[in-house]
């Protein structure tokens, strides 16, 4: 029963850490096409490692760092590609590389809950559409003006709007 129990535990970890290793990979061997795929695997890999842990009743302190962190790290990494390819604005960049450097050290310091919140989770959710639907853009009808398109900005302020509104939740729920 134990070695069942930590047989799940492991499959679950390794779902959450395969998205720092295949974002590593490419940094490696870059290809859009790769890049393309894992921000999907990516996308779906945060959904089920959730899932499994909490049908299994798996849910670990750990665990819920491990995939805090391996989304933190994920996304740095396709942010920082999109931005190379001049496909998001350097603004965006450095607001959402403060934000998550923020929420970690008020973490850290006990500052903030360790846990997401909704918001949080939306923005997760909203930053794996929106790699998802830059590098599909690059890979099947790339030019250089999507950059300047209205849903880019858009996607860029709501991800802003909602990461700062989800940390200002998390500070309040702390402080009371």
């Amino acid at each position: 029963m134990q070695i069942e129990r930590y047989s799940k535990l492991v499959v679950i970890n390794v779902l959450t850490i395969s998205r720092v290793g295949l974002v590593l990979y490419g940094f490696l061997y870059p290809s859009d096409l790769f890049f393309f795929f894992i921000s999907i695997w990516a996308s779906m890999s945060d959904f089920l490692d959730g899932f499994l842990a909490r049908r299994f009743n798996l849910i670990t302190k750990f665990g819920e760092q491990l995939d805090q962190i391996s989304d933190k790290v994920f996304h740095f990494g396709m942010f920082f590609i999109l931005l190379n390819s001049k496909l998001i604005h350097p603004y965006f960049f450095l607001l959402f590389l403060i934000r998550e450097f923020l929420i970690l050290a008020l973490r850290y310091l006990n500052i903030s809950g360790k846990s997401s919140n909704f918001l949080g989770k939306l923005k997760t959710l909203l930053s794996y559409g929106f790699i998802v639907l830059l590098f599909a853009k690059k890979v099947f009808a790339p030019t250089d003006i999507f950059m300047e398109t209205p849903m880019v900005w858009i996607f860029e302020l709501v991800i802003l709007l909602i990461s700062y509104f989800s940390m200002a939740l998390s500070l309040k729920k702390s402080s009371k």
